[in-house]
């Protein structure tokens, strides 16, 4: 079956013009350090987060407090902040600190000479509030630490567009439940595996070249689906368990990926186990879930015969998706 031309360039375009608007990885993080600075009653924060979130509102400092210096750069893809802020009497329990920037989740590490603390917070539509709790450190416990990092784990994956693209195109190629169970498994042995290596810095690699494989990954699965659909000679040559393992090493490298989105939430060293397990099974279930609702669209399709027509649009869609990206992420090189 043949696409209407019209239709043929309405989709490319489309999402070409869409990804202008996002982050591949739309799942926006920012750190956040308060910390004491020599003078008395007098503190050092620092802002870091995505330069696209940059807000011109001004950050609202605890009642008492005003800003005596400020500085700005730009690092790569990331804004950095510093401000010095003066108050009439030291910070308390109950201070707070309101960012204006719009992003999704956000770390603030406090560190107040013997008081010290981190904790992760949700955005709002107003922005970040940081509500300060100071008092000696403790560790959370395992339930905690199991439920922020499974949550993280699950909202990474929802907002990962790129690595949503992926999972997409892997839901088109395979053909049947029992080969989408396989492609999924080896996607996910394949990114559990790498996400751990890389982590624990038994290996490091760069983030940059990484992030442009991936998009180009999104291409090549894209690329064998539509050639799945339109040819049987290929169906026949590229099925079964060399396919599998290609996309296990696509998930090598995605899982890469992943890796440097749990290093950037900021995770404390007696954390770093359960924070990785945890954060594992969260992009699993939030994968999951993305599957399930593929396939029910699918099924849904399937009953009034416009599943094809979905397919190749779809294709067209999050291959257009894939090459904006790798260019994007390869032009951003430092070369």
């Amino acid at each position: 079956m043949k696409l209407p031309l019209t239709l043929s360039i309405l989709c490319p375009s489309l999402m070409l013009l869409l990804s202008t608007f996002a982050y591949a990885d739309g799942f926006a993080r920012g750190v956040f350090q308060l910390s004491n600075a020599q003078a008395k009653n007098q503190y050092e924060f620092i802002a870091q987060y995505p330069v696209g979130k940059h807000s011109a509102q001004t950050i609202t400092w605890p009642q008492g407090c005003k800003s005596l210096q400020a500085n700005q750069y730009q690092s790569n893809d990331l804004m950095v902040q510093t401000f010095l802020i003066e108050c009439e009497a030291p910070l308390a329990n109950g201070a707070v600190i309101a960012v204006p920037y719009q992003i999704e989740a956000a770390v603030l590490e406090l560190q107040l000479g013997a008081w010290q603390a981190r904790n992760i917070v949700t955005s709002t539509k107003a922005g970040i509030k940081f509500v300060l709790q100071t008092g000696p450190a403790v560790e959370k416990s395992l339930p905690e630490i199991a439920a922020e990092y499974f949550g993280q784990g699950i909202v990474h994956i929802w907002f990962g567009w790129d690595h949503l693209a992926f999972v997409f195109a892997l839901c088109i190629l395979a053909e049947g439940f029992r080969q989408l169970f396989w492609t999924i498994t080896a996607f996910t042995i394949g990114h559990s595996i790498s996400m751990a290596v890389s982590f624990f810095k038994w290996v490091t690699i760069p983030i940059s070249p990484i992030e442009a494989i991936i998009a180009v990954s999104i291409v090549l699965i894209a690329r064998e689906a539509w050639l799945r659909m339109n040819q049987a000679e290929h169906k026949a040559k590229s099925g079964g368990i060399n396919m599998i393992i290609v996309v296990a090493l696509f998930g090598l490298v995605h899982g890469l990926g992943f890796a440097s989105a749990l290093e950037k939430i900021g995770v404390a060293a007696y954390e770093r186990v359960p924070a990785l397990i945890f954060f594992n099974v969260g992009v699993e279930a939030g994968q999951i879930a993305f599957v399930v609702m593929i396939t029910g669209v699918t099924l849904i399709l399937d009953k009034v015969n416009k599943t094809e027509v979905f397919s190749r649009v779809a294709l067209i869609s999050v291959g257009a998706a894939g090459s904006f990206w790798a260019i994007e992420r390869i032009g951003s090189f430092n070369w």
